[in-house]
């Protein structure tokens, strides 16, 4: 997932943005620390919880179901895209 700046339009390769789970919410999900390249396009690419291990107990990671938070994320076109 190549990043991005506030109107959507791709960064430079090389300029990857880093940050962090942050607020009420991801304390709720059980997310913390910084937010990995694949964490940030299960949640924001697909909608899904990006760490489906921690709902089912005893489930390996990368052997757990996908656990759906919300639906796929629309990105908006710009007439300069």
């Amino acid at each position: 997932m190549a990043a991005r700046d506030r109107r959507g339009a791709p960064l430079p390769v090389g300029q990857e943005l880093a940050g962090e789970w942050t607020g009420r919410g991801a304390r709720l999900l059980g997310l913390s620390g910084v937010v990995t390249e694949a964490e940030g396009k299960a949640l924001f690419g697909w909608g899904l919880h990006p760490h489906p291990e921690l709902w089912v107990p005893g489930v390996p990671a990368g052997e757990a179901p996908a656990v759906r938070l919300g639906r796929r994320f629309i990105r908006p076109t710009y007439a300069d895209d």
